[in-house]
Protein backbone atom coordinates (compact mmCIF):
# COMPACT_ATOMS: atom_id res chain seq x y z
CA UNK A 1 0.00 0.00 0.00
CA UNK A 2 1.24 3.49 -0.86
CA UNK A 3 0.16 6.91 0.27
CA UNK A 4 -1.11 8.69 -2.80
CA UNK A 5 1.21 11.59 -3.49
CA UNK A 6 4.12 9.71 -1.92
CA UNK A 7 5.20 7.09 -4.53
CA UNK A 8 7.06 4.17 -3.02
CA UNK A 9 6.45 5.42 0.49
CA UNK A 10 8.15 3.37 3.18
CA UNK A 11 7.85 3.96 6.90
CA UNK A 12 11.02 5.50 8.27
CA UNK A 13 11.99 5.16 11.90
CA UNK A 14 15.31 4.54 13.63
CA UNK A 15 16.08 0.80 13.78
CA UNK A 16 13.11 -0.12 11.64
CA UNK A 17 12.09 0.51 8.03
CA UNK A 18 9.03 -1.28 6.70
CA UNK A 19 8.31 -1.42 2.97
CA UNK A 20 4.71 -0.61 2.14
CA UNK A 21 3.20 -3.41 0.03
CA UNK A 22 0.10 -3.36 -2.15
CA UNK A 23 -3.13 -4.02 -0.28
CA UNK A 24 -5.83 -6.17 -1.85
CA UNK A 25 -8.46 -3.79 -0.49
CA UNK A 26 -7.07 -0.79 -2.31
CA UNK A 27 -9.30 -1.44 -5.31
CA UNK A 28 -12.23 -0.57 -3.08
CA UNK A 29 -11.10 3.04 -2.91
CA UNK A 30 -10.55 3.83 -6.58
CA UNK A 31 -13.39 6.36 -6.44
CA UNK A 32 -10.75 8.90 -5.44
CA UNK A 33 -10.39 9.75 -9.11
CA UNK A 34 -13.98 10.97 -9.16
CA UNK A 35 -13.47 13.39 -6.29
CA UNK A 36 -12.28 16.96 -6.66
CA UNK A 37 -9.37 16.60 -4.27
CA UNK A 38 -5.70 17.54 -4.57
CA UNK A 39 -3.62 14.68 -5.89
CA UNK A 40 -1.93 14.23 -2.52
CA UNK A 41 -5.17 13.98 -0.54
CA UNK A 42 -6.07 10.52 0.62
CA UNK A 43 -8.01 9.39 3.64
CA UNK A 44 -7.98 5.70 4.43
CA UNK A 45 -10.59 4.42 6.91
CA UNK A 46 -11.93 1.09 7.98
CA UNK A 47 -14.43 -0.26 10.50
CA UNK A 48 -14.41 -3.82 11.79
CA UNK A 49 -15.90 -5.94 14.54
CA UNK A 50 -13.84 -6.34 17.70
CA UNK A 51 -14.04 -8.88 20.51
CA UNK A 52 -12.34 -8.80 23.88
CA UNK A 53 -9.13 -10.85 24.08
CA UNK A 54 -9.00 -13.93 26.31
CA UNK A 55 -8.90 -13.07 30.02
CA UNK A 56 -5.45 -14.62 30.40
CA UNK A 57 -3.90 -12.26 27.87
CA UNK A 58 -6.01 -9.16 28.49
CA UNK A 59 -4.08 -6.02 29.42
CA UNK A 60 -4.76 -4.77 32.93
CA UNK A 61 -4.44 -1.09 32.10
CA UNK A 62 -7.72 0.69 31.41
CA UNK A 63 -5.94 2.50 28.56
CA UNK A 64 -4.99 -0.73 26.78
CA UNK A 65 -7.77 -3.33 26.84
CA UNK A 66 -6.20 -5.00 23.76
CA UNK A 67 -2.63 -4.46 24.92
CA UNK A 68 -0.32 -1.45 24.69
CA UNK A 69 1.11 -0.59 21.23
CA UNK A 70 4.33 -2.40 20.31
CA UNK A 71 7.21 -1.27 18.13
CA UNK A 72 10.53 -2.54 16.84
CA UNK A 73 12.12 0.79 17.79
CA UNK A 74 14.13 -0.11 20.90
CA UNK A 75 14.87 3.53 21.70
CA UNK A 76 11.19 4.29 22.18
CA UNK A 77 10.38 5.52 25.70
CA UNK A 78 6.91 4.85 27.11
CA UNK A 79 5.80 7.90 29.10
CA UNK A 80 2.80 7.30 31.36
CA UNK A 81 0.59 10.27 32.16
CA UNK A 82 -2.78 10.87 33.82
CA UNK A 83 -5.27 10.06 31.06
CA UNK A 84 -2.87 8.92 28.33
CA UNK A 85 0.35 7.05 27.52
CA UNK A 86 2.90 8.08 24.90
CA UNK A 87 5.50 6.08 22.98
CA UNK A 88 8.10 8.83 22.69
CA UNK A 89 11.02 8.82 20.24
CA UNK A 90 14.08 10.82 21.41
CA UNK A 91 15.37 10.60 17.83
CA UNK A 92 12.29 12.23 16.32
CA UNK A 93 11.47 14.50 19.31
CA UNK A 94 7.80 13.49 18.95
CA UNK A 95 5.77 10.55 20.19
CA UNK A 96 5.26 7.83 17.58
CA UNK A 97 2.02 6.88 19.31
CA UNK A 98 -0.27 8.23 22.00
CA UNK A 99 -3.02 6.10 23.55
CA UNK A 100 -5.98 7.46 25.49
CA UNK A 101 -9.57 6.63 26.38
CA UNK A 102 -12.58 8.90 26.39
CA UNK A 103 -15.82 8.61 28.34
CA UNK A 104 -18.16 11.54 28.74
CA UNK A 105 -17.99 12.90 32.32
CA UNK A 106 -19.10 16.09 34.11
CA UNK A 107 -15.54 17.41 33.64
CA UNK A 108 -16.23 17.64 29.89
CA UNK A 109 -17.81 21.02 30.61
CA UNK A 110 -14.51 22.42 31.88
CA UNK A 111 -13.05 25.29 29.83
CA UNK A 112 -9.90 24.83 27.76
CA UNK A 113 -6.75 24.61 29.85
CA UNK A 114 -5.53 28.18 30.53
CA UNK A 115 -1.84 27.32 30.96
CA UNK A 116 0.97 27.12 28.43
CA UNK A 117 2.80 24.24 26.76
CA UNK A 118 5.67 22.88 28.84
CA UNK A 119 8.68 20.62 28.45
CA UNK A 120 8.33 17.11 29.83
CA UNK A 121 10.16 17.13 33.20
CA UNK A 122 11.24 13.49 32.73
CA UNK A 123 13.48 14.33 29.75
CA UNK A 124 16.59 16.48 29.48
CA UNK A 125 16.91 19.40 27.07
CA UNK A 126 18.63 17.32 24.38
CA UNK A 127 16.31 14.31 24.34
CA UNK A 128 13.06 16.22 24.89
CA UNK A 129 11.41 19.08 22.95
CA UNK A 130 11.58 22.48 24.61
CA UNK A 131 9.22 25.49 24.34
CA UNK A 132 11.94 27.31 22.42
CA UNK A 133 11.91 24.60 19.74
CA UNK A 134 8.34 25.59 18.85
CA UNK A 135 9.11 29.29 18.38
CA UNK A 136 8.55 30.45 14.78
CA UNK A 137 6.46 27.38 13.97
CA UNK A 138 3.18 29.26 13.52
CA UNK A 139 2.66 31.87 10.78
CA UNK A 140 -0.11 34.45 10.38
CA UNK A 141 -0.92 33.26 6.86
CA UNK A 142 -1.77 29.79 8.27
CA UNK A 143 0.89 28.15 6.10
CA UNK A 144 2.95 27.18 9.12
CA UNK A 145 2.25 24.71 11.91
CA UNK A 146 0.33 24.62 15.16
CA UNK A 147 1.37 22.82 18.31
CA UNK A 148 -1.00 19.94 17.62
CA UNK A 149 -2.19 17.70 20.44
CA UNK A 150 -2.20 13.94 19.99
CA UNK A 151 -4.31 13.35 23.11
CA UNK A 152 -6.55 16.42 22.70
CA UNK A 153 -7.53 18.88 25.41
CA UNK A 154 -11.25 18.21 24.86
CA UNK A 155 -10.78 14.49 25.53
CA UNK A 156 -8.30 14.83 28.38
CA UNK A 157 -10.47 17.13 30.48
CA UNK A 158 -12.96 14.26 30.70
CA UNK A 159 -10.25 12.47 32.73
CA UNK A 160 -9.90 15.42 35.09
CA UNK A 161 -7.89 18.66 35.49
CA UNK A 162 -4.54 16.88 35.99
CA UNK A 163 -4.90 14.92 32.75
CA UNK A 164 -5.91 18.08 30.91
CA UNK A 165 -2.85 19.95 32.21
CA UNK A 166 -0.37 17.18 31.36
CA UNK A 167 -1.74 16.99 27.81
CA UNK A 168 0.15 20.27 27.28
CA UNK A 169 3.49 18.57 27.75
CA UNK A 170 5.41 18.83 24.49
CA UNK A 171 5.84 15.04 24.33
CA UNK A 172 2.10 14.99 23.49
CA UNK A 173 2.57 17.56 20.73
CA UNK A 174 3.63 17.44 17.08
CA UNK A 175 4.11 20.32 14.62
CA UNK A 176 0.81 20.02 12.74
CA UNK A 177 -0.06 22.12 9.73
CA UNK A 178 -2.45 24.86 10.83
CA UNK A 179 -5.25 24.30 8.30
CA UNK A 180 -5.08 20.56 8.85
CA UNK A 181 -5.14 20.90 12.65
CA UNK A 182 -8.03 23.36 12.68
CA UNK A 183 -9.98 21.65 9.91
CA UNK A 184 -10.14 17.95 9.19
CA UNK A 185 -8.24 16.75 12.26
CA UNK A 186 -10.37 18.88 14.62
CA UNK A 187 -13.48 17.40 13.01
CA UNK A 188 -12.09 13.88 13.40
CA UNK A 189 -11.47 14.43 17.10
CA UNK A 190 -15.04 15.68 17.52
CA UNK A 191 -16.46 12.62 15.77
CA UNK A 192 -14.25 10.35 17.88
CA UNK A 193 -15.70 11.81 21.08
CA UNK A 194 -19.21 11.71 19.68
CA UNK A 195 -18.81 8.03 18.87
CA UNK A 196 -18.66 7.34 22.62
CA UNK A 197 -22.16 8.76 23.08
CA UNK A 198 -23.32 9.63 26.59
CA UNK A 199 -22.20 6.47 28.36
CA UNK A 200 -19.87 4.40 26.16
CA UNK A 201 -16.05 4.53 26.00
CA UNK A 202 -13.71 4.82 23.03
CA UNK A 203 -10.04 3.83 23.06
CA UNK A 204 -7.77 5.78 20.71
CA UNK A 205 -4.22 5.27 19.44
CA UNK A 206 -2.88 8.05 17.23
CA UNK A 207 0.46 9.24 15.91
CA UNK A 208 2.58 10.59 13.03
CA UNK A 209 3.91 8.67 10.02
CA UNK A 210 7.23 9.50 8.32
CA UNK A 211 8.03 8.11 4.86
CA UNK A 212 11.51 6.99 3.87
CA UNK A 213 12.66 8.42 0.57
CA UNK A 214 10.63 11.58 1.11
CA UNK A 215 12.11 14.85 2.31
CA UNK A 216 11.13 15.67 5.90
CA UNK A 217 10.58 19.33 6.64
CA UNK A 218 12.01 20.51 9.95
CA UNK A 219 10.56 23.61 11.56
CA UNK A 220 10.89 25.83 14.61
CA UNK A 221 13.54 28.20 15.88
CA UNK A 222 16.05 25.38 16.37
CA UNK A 223 15.10 23.37 13.27
CA UNK A 224 14.79 20.21 15.36
CA UNK A 225 11.09 19.45 14.88
CA UNK A 226 10.09 17.12 12.00
CA UNK A 227 6.78 17.61 10.19
CA UNK A 228 5.22 14.21 9.52
CA UNK A 229 4.01 13.06 6.12
CA UNK A 230 0.81 11.59 7.53
CA UNK A 231 -1.15 10.86 10.69
CA UNK A 232 -2.93 7.71 11.75
CA UNK A 233 -5.72 7.15 14.22
CA UNK A 234 -7.23 3.85 15.36
CA UNK A 235 -10.40 4.05 17.47
CA UNK A 236 -12.04 1.10 19.24
CA UNK A 237 -15.50 0.95 20.82
CA UNK A 238 -17.81 -1.62 22.38
CA UNK A 239 -21.63 -1.90 22.49
CA UNK A 240 -21.60 -2.62 19.59
CA UNK A 241 -17.96 -3.58 19.09
CA UNK A 242 -16.27 -1.62 16.30
CA UNK A 243 -12.85 -0.33 15.25
CA UNK A 244 -12.08 2.57 12.91
CA UNK A 245 -8.59 2.94 11.47
CA UNK A 246 -7.59 6.06 9.57
CA UNK A 247 -4.49 7.21 7.73
CA UNK A 248 -4.49 10.83 6.56
CA UNK A 249 -1.67 12.43 4.53
CA UNK A 250 -0.40 15.55 6.26
CA UNK A 251 0.07 17.40 2.96
CA UNK A 252 -3.68 17.97 2.96
CA UNK A 253 -4.57 21.65 3.42
CA UNK A 254 -8.35 21.31 3.25
CA UNK A 255 -10.01 17.92 3.03
CA UNK A 256 -13.83 17.81 2.72
CA UNK A 257 -15.25 15.89 5.64
CA UNK A 258 -17.78 14.05 3.47
CA UNK A 259 -14.87 12.27 1.76
CA UNK A 260 -13.88 10.61 5.05
CA UNK A 261 -15.76 7.29 4.68
CA UNK A 262 -14.86 6.84 1.02
CA UNK A 263 -11.47 5.21 1.52
CA UNK A 264 -11.26 1.87 3.35
CA UNK A 265 -8.30 -0.35 4.21
CA UNK A 266 -7.67 -2.75 7.08
CA UNK A 267 -6.32 -1.95 10.52
CA UNK A 268 -3.47 -4.28 9.62
CA UNK A 269 -2.54 -2.02 6.68
CA UNK A 270 -2.43 1.03 8.93
CA UNK A 271 -0.18 -0.86 11.35
CA UNK A 272 2.23 -1.72 8.52
CA UNK A 273 2.51 1.91 7.48
CA UNK A 274 2.81 3.14 11.07
CA UNK A 275 5.40 0.49 11.94
CA UNK A 276 3.42 -0.51 15.04
CA UNK A 277 1.26 -3.25 16.44
CA UNK A 278 -1.51 -0.95 17.67
CA UNK A 279 -3.71 -3.55 19.39
CA UNK A 280 -1.47 -6.60 20.00
CA UNK A 281 -4.31 -8.83 21.29
CA UNK A 282 -6.72 -8.03 18.48
CA UNK A 283 -7.10 -11.17 16.29
CA UNK A 284 -5.43 -10.82 12.90
CA UNK A 285 -8.61 -11.92 11.14
CA UNK A 286 -10.45 -8.96 12.63
CA UNK A 287 -7.67 -6.50 11.81
CA UNK A 288 -8.11 -7.36 8.12
CA UNK A 289 -11.89 -7.16 8.09
CA UNK A 290 -13.75 -4.14 6.71
CA UNK A 291 -17.27 -3.48 7.96
CA UNK A 292 -18.81 0.01 7.71
CA UNK A 293 -20.80 2.18 8.59
CA UNK A 294 -19.08 5.46 9.34
CA UNK A 295 -19.83 6.83 12.84
CA UNK A 296 -21.10 10.31 11.98
CA UNK A 297 -20.17 13.87 11.06
CA UNK A 298 -19.05 16.94 13.01
CA UNK A 299 -21.43 19.89 13.58
CA UNK A 300 -22.26 21.85 10.46
CA UNK A 301 -20.99 19.17 8.07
Amino acid sequence: MELRGYPGCRVRYPHRVLTATPCRLFSAVRTIAALSLPAACVLLAVACTVHRPPAASRATSSLHPWGAPRSGDRRLVVLRNPGYDAGYSPDLLVSRWVAYRYTRTPDCSLPRYPGDFTADPRLDTLSGPQPGDYRKVWTEDMNGCDRGHQAPDAAMKAAGPEAQATSYRLTNITPQRSRFNRGFWRDLEWVTRGWAGDSDTVWVVTGPVFCAGQETLRVGATGRLPVSHAYFEVVARRRPDRVLALLVPHRVAELPWDSAPSFAVSVDSVERLAGLDVFPFLPESLERRAAPPWPGAPPGR
